[in-house]
């Protein structure tokens, strides 16, 4: 579920979460928090980004339970209907 928050934060922004060479990107992943996706796409709904922070937790007891939480997540998103499609 860490990665499937990584690739939501990639589709969302464009840009990886981490960048640099190999062994910086590790340890930042290892240690510091995934940026909010609204820093670099303002547009985002707000349970969008909550969704992405959430997969992207480093403690897996933070994360979503599983994919199926998540598949009714995305779904209650998108029936809000926030513009979504917009913040790519």
């Amino acid at each position: 579920l860490y990665a499937l928050g990584i690739t939501f934060y990639e589709m969302l922004t464009g840009a990886v979460p981490f960048d640099g060479e190999v062994a910086a990107v590790i340890a930042r992943q290892l240690h510091e928090t995934v940026p909010d996706v609204r820093v670099r796409v303002p547009d985002v709904p707000e349970a969008m980004a909550s969704l992405v922070a959430a997969l992207a937790e480093k403690d897996p007891a933070n994360r979503p339970a599983d994919a199926r939480r998540v598949a009714f997540a995305l779904a209650e998103i998108a029936s809000r209907d926030e513009g979504l499609d917009r913040a790519a």
